[in-house]
């Protein structure tokens, strides 16, 4: 059965079935794979899955979504509106189902699987792992330039003022327009972990 983008279907997993909605496609050298979100749970939990994973047994438990039809104005959708609130609605939405981006991240001594999208360089998603600074949180798409970097950063603390230490925990206060590119990769590691988190930068 050939599946696309914006089907229902249940998935196979360890021990049930789950209902899920198709929200991309891809060809690997395995076949194909597609990136699911599993309906009333969290987008935490979207995954790529196998064919074999996807139950096609029964018809009936397939939906198929309508076809849209086609309107000349859709542009209007994408027009910057004079409400910055309804703006910042629109630039939302469109984010909120993007694929999880980041397979695996290095993080000090710690290997973690992000969560959700954030808008890191595509050549720095497309890396198998992604490395990142435990000091300036700068990213890295190969360890060897991860290492490169780690010999010649001269932070060993977050930039700005220490405001609060106790038990070996610190605390430290910026100024975004002083430290820009930190606040800017702090961002980015951020909306790795948090759903809603809109980034605008340049």
């Amino acid at each position: 059965m050939d599946i696309q983008v914006g089907y229902k279907l249940f998935v196979k997993k360890k021990s049930e079935k789950q209902r899920a909605e198709i929200l991309g496609m891809r060809s690997t050298t395995k076949g194909m794979e597609y990136y699911v979100h599993y309906i009333d749970l969290n987008r935490r939990l979207d995954e790529w899955v196998s064919y074999d994973l996807l139950d096609l047994d029964d018809p009936t438990q397939i939906e198929i979504p309508k076809k849209k039809k086609k309107i000349e104005d859709t542009k209007v959708v994408k027009k910057t509106t004079d409400n910055p609130e309804e703006e910042i609605k629109i630039k939302t939405r469109e984010e909120e189902y993007k694929i999880k981006n980041i397979k695996n991240l290095v993080f000090g001594d710690y290997l973690v699987e992000p969560w959700y999208f954030s808008p890191y360089p595509k050549e720095i998603a497309e890396s198998e792992t992604v490395y990142i600074c435990e000091f300036c949180l700068y990213y890295f798409g190969d360890l060897k330039h991860f290492k490169d970097h780690a010999k010649v950063c001269d932070l060993r603390h977050p930039p700005g003022r220490e405001i609060y230490r106790h038990n070996g925990l610190a605390f430290f206060e910026l100024d975004g327009y002083v430290e820009k590119k930190y606040c800017r990769n702090l961002a980015l590691l951020s909306k790795l972990f948090l759903d809603h988190k809109s980034l605008y930068y340049d």
